[in-house]
C-alpha cells in the first residue's frame, strides 16, 4: 500500500496532523484567490461533448500570457483580483476566437 493511499483514501489516523496541515495551508491559499472563472463552459458550437473542450486552455494559456497569479479549484481557475480574472476570460475569448478561425481555414 502507497503511503499517499494511507494519507488520503484510508484515512490512517497516524497521518491525521499530516492532513490537517495540508488542508490548512490549502484553505489559507484559496482565501487569497477569491474570484475564480470556470474551466468549463457550455460548448458554441456542437451538441456534443457538452463541454467546451478549447476553453480550458485558452484559458490557461491567457493567464500564461498576462502572467496572472492562479490557482485551480474545482474545476475552476482562481485569481487575487477581479481585474486579473476579466483580462484572463477577456484574452481567452480571443484565443478561442483564433482557434476557431484557425480551424476553418
Amino acid at each position: 500500500m502507497s503511503l499517499t493511499k494511507r494519507i488520503w483514501i484510508e484515512n490512517d489516523p497516524v497521518y491525521a496532523a499530516v492532513r490537517e496541515k495540508f488542508a490548512a495551508e490549502a484553505a489559507k491559499l484559496i482565501l487569497q484567490h477569491p474570484f475564480g472563472a470556470s474551466l468549463r463552459r457550455r460548448n458554441r458550437l456542437a451538441q456534443s461533448p457538452h463541454w467546451d473542450p478549447l476553453w480550458p486552455r485558452c484559458l490557461a494559456v491567457a493567464a500564461k500570457e498576462l502572467e496572472l497569479d492562479q490557482i485551480g479549484v474545482n474545476s475552476r481557475m482562481m485569481f487575487c483580483t477581479e481585474e486579473a480574472r476579466d483580462a484572463a476570460i477577456q484574452r481567452a475569448e480571443q484565443l478561442w476566437a483564433e482557434e476557431l478561425e484557425r480551424r476553418r481555414s
